[in-house]
This record gives C-alpha cells, structure tokens and sequence, in this order.
C-alpha cells in the first residue's frame, strides 16, 4: 500500500514537469512566430 501511494506522488510530480514543459514549448512557438513574422514584415520593405 506504501509503495502505491508513493508511486501515485511521482506520477503527479512527472504530470507537473510535463505541464511545465508544454508551457514552455508553447511560448517558444510563439517566439518564433513571432520573429517569422518580423522578418516578413522587414523583408516586404
């Protein structure tokens, strides 16, 4: 019984990380649209 109530705080420590990783993934995306968008726009000049 110990060792399942163990095992179940991991896997919310590993559901944390991934959340925390996907946050972080969809700010990148958004960087980089970002910056696709500015070099558009200074191309076009």
């Amino acid at each position: 019984m110990k060792i399942q109530q163990e095992k179940s705080g991991g896997n919310q420590q590993d559901e944390q990380q991934y959340n925390l990783n996907r946050q972080d993934f969809r700010l990148l995306s958004n960087n980089i649209d970002q910056i696709n968008q500015a070099q558009l726009l200074s191309s076009q000049k």
